[in-house]
Parts: structure tokens; C-alpha cells; sequence
């Protein structure tokens, strides 16, 4: 019986916070936020932090242990960091991808939880020891016992079908992104290789133009050098004749 009631209650939280996540994103956004994880109307993590909670207080109440608000403050903060934390982490690894980021909160943890976000959840914690514990016992207590069992049994296949149907396509969605993925870095590859071999190919043609260039200036250069040097052994030479020519005119003169 009493598990029949951990799984209505859990499921009747998960709703409760589905509602307060997406009106508060919603809000936040200015447009309509689904923040549930499953297809369905459901925030599992708030179901799993309440029932944690409530099956604590049900053993305090028990075991008649004084408990000041401060205290359950503390260990219901406490307590919903951990399973944040640890709930962000479990499903990035296995559907990689992130349902919140505190990465824009101060004093954040790896963006997985934040102070923030962990006071609220003490401040919820009291809500619910205080506010909400005694009139969901109360509620649950006016239900005859096999209608509980019979909602539990609908609710937990509801759950499971939605939960299957999900985890099925974040798969399928992993798998269809770690293919496109690798199509892309496999294109980017053959543009960057393509882009590398024609810089390599343009940086060989231009040495070569460059070579080429200098063989002809070279050339060219020589071939002025070359001219050069004919010109002025020419003018040497006629020098030479002209030299040749004054000297027998000076010779004749002194004969005369």
C-alpha cells in the first residue's frame, strides 16, 4: 500500500513541477518553455526530491525527533544539490545534452547547480514539510486503498510507455547527431586538405614564376652587362685607331 502511494505522489509532484518549471521559463523567456524531459507533462527529478523528502519527515516523525525549520532547511538544500547535480551529470553522459545551465548564476558549480537555484529548493523544502506533507497524507487517507493501487499501477505505465518513447528518441536523436556530426568534420577535412594542397600547389608555382623571373632578369641583365662591355671595348678600339692616327700625323708633322 505504501509503495502504491510513493507512486502517486510520485508522479502527482513530477506534474507539480513541470508546471512551476515551464510557467517560470515561460515567463523568464517570454515564450512557451516544455521543461519536461519526458514527452509528458512531467519533471521527474522535483517527483524524486519530494518523495525523498516526505519519506524523511515520515521517519523523523517516527523516530519523534525535534527538528527545527532552520535544519530541515539545510538538509533539503543540501540534499537537492546533490541530486541535481548528480542528475545533470547522469544525463549528459548518457543522452549528451543539458536540460538546465546555471552557467550564467553566480556561484555556480560546473553550470550543473548554483546558490541561487539551491536556496529556492530549501525554501520548497518547507513548503512541503509544513504546507504541503499533512494534507497529501490526509488526501491519500480519503481514497479507498485499491482505487490508489489501481491509479499507482495506470500511472507507472504511463510513465514507463512515456519514459521508453523518450529515452528511444534522445537515442535515436544522439545517434542521428553523432552522424551528422562526423559527416561534417569528415567535409571539413577534404575542404581543409583541398585548401592546404592548393596553397601548397600555388606556393611551388609561384616559386617556380619567381625562379623563372630571376633566371630572365639575370639574363637580361647580363645581356645589358654584355652590350655594355662591347660598347666600351669598341670605343676602346676606335680610341686605339684614333690614338694610332694622331700619332702618324705627329710624325709626318715633324718630318716636315
Amino acid at each position: 500500500m505504501w509503495v502504491s502511494r510513493y507512486l502517486v505522489w510520485f508522479v502527482v509532484y513530477s506534474v507539480f513541477g513541470w508546471i512551476y518549471e515551464s510557467t517560470y521559463c515561460t515567463i523568464v523567456e517570454r515564450k512557451w518553455a516544455n521543461r519536461g524531459f519526458l514527452y509528458g507533462p512531467l519533471c521527474p527529478i522535483y517527483g524524486t526530491g519530494v518523495i525523498a523528502m516526505i519519506a524523511a519527515w515520515q521517519a523523523v516523525q517516527d523516530a519523534g525527533i525535534a527538528v527545527a525549520p532552520w535544519q530541515v532547511f539545510l538538509v533539503t538544500a543540501l540534499g537537492t544539490a546533490v541530486l541535481e547535480y548528480v542528475t545533470s551529470w547522469a544525463m549528459e553522459k548518457l543522452f549528451d545534452a543539458r536540460w538546465w545551465d546555471y552557467t550564467d548564476m553566480p556561484l555556480n558549480i560546473n553550470g550543473r547547480i548554483c546558490l541561487p537555484a539551491t536556496v529556492l529548493f530549501g525554501l520548497m523544502g518547507l513548503l512541503v514539510v509544513y504546507v504541503l506533507y499533512q494534507p497529501t497524507i490526509d488526501i491519500t487517507n480519503m481514497v479507498a486503498p485499491v482505487l490508489v493501487e489501481a491509479l499507482s499501477l495506470l500511472l507507472v505505465a504511463l510513465v514507463v510507455v512515456d519514459a521508453t518513447l523518450t529515452v528511444s528518441a534522445l537515442t535515436q536523436f544522439a545517434q542521428m547527431a553523432a552522424a551528422v556530426t562526423n559527416n561534417v568534420n569528415e567535409h571539413m577535412d577534404a575542404f581543409v586538405n583541398e585548401a592546404m594542397e592548393r596553397r601548397t600547389a600555388a606556393a611551388e608555382s609561384l616559386e617556380r614564376e619567381r625562379e623563372k623571373f630571376s633566371r630572365e632578369a639575370l639574363a637580361a641583365r647580363m645581356g645589358e652587362m654584355n652590350q655594355i662591355v662591347s660598347s666600351a671595348a669598341m670605343r676602346v678600339h676606335h680610341f686605339g685607331k684614333d690614338n694610332e692616327h694622331l700619332e702618324r700625323m705627329r710624325h709626318e708633322l715633324r718630318r716636315k
